[in-house]
């Protein structure tokens, strides 16, 4: 079970969805059948739709070469492979933004030349209310310009080539 958006409910003074920001992006994902740990697992592993199809072909024995989406099996088996992705952009090309989501910050860069960066962590800003972006401390400008390269490598890769970008090793993964 999943859907295709989250939904904004009047967070950030928005409502509906297509925003970068984890309510309308965030989804449920639920998942159930033979090799599923039990009732109730949980992950934290940085997950997409794209990822259904390849789990989907290897379930079925089918080839997944030249696809973007990661075989789910091993996280849906309670595994935490090395070659997971770190990191998983998010996107609408409509409306003119792309973000990068990773366990810790959520990037943002706009068509307009404005950015955004969250510290999502507890404590921190995991309401995504005061953007780090205009920050003068090095370390943040440098994690700014980490994160914007790794968002413009993964724009414009496709299937195996987006491996290294999304911190996932560059080998065929199961």
């Amino acid at each position: 079970f999943f859907t295709d958006n989250g939904y904004l409910f009047g967070e950030h003074r928005l409502q509906k969805k297509n925003l970068p920001y984890d309510e309308a992006c965030r989804t449920p994902f639920i998942a159930r059948g033979p090799s599923v740990l039990k009732l109730g697992f949980e992950s934290n592993a940085l997950v997409s739709q794209l990822d259904v199809a390849p789990t989907l072909c290897a379930i079925g024995g089918a080839s997944t070469e030249g696809m973007d989406g990661r075989n789910l099996l091993p996280i849906l088996a309670g595994e935490e492979p090395e070659w997971w992705r770190r990191c998983l952009m998010i996107e609408n090309v409509e409306k003119g933004w792309y973000s990068l989501r990773t366990p810790t910050h959520w990037y943002t860069e706009w068509n307009t030349g404005e950015k955004e960066l969250y510290d999502l962590r507890v404590g921190k800003d995991p309401e995504q209310m005061e953007s780090l972006h205009r920050s003068t401390d090095p370390a943040i400008q440098a994690m700014i310009a980490e994160l914007s390269t790794t968002l413009g490598t993964l724009r414009r890769c496709s299937g195996q080539s987006c491996r290294r970008a999304d911190g996932g090793l560059d080998t065929v993964v199961p």
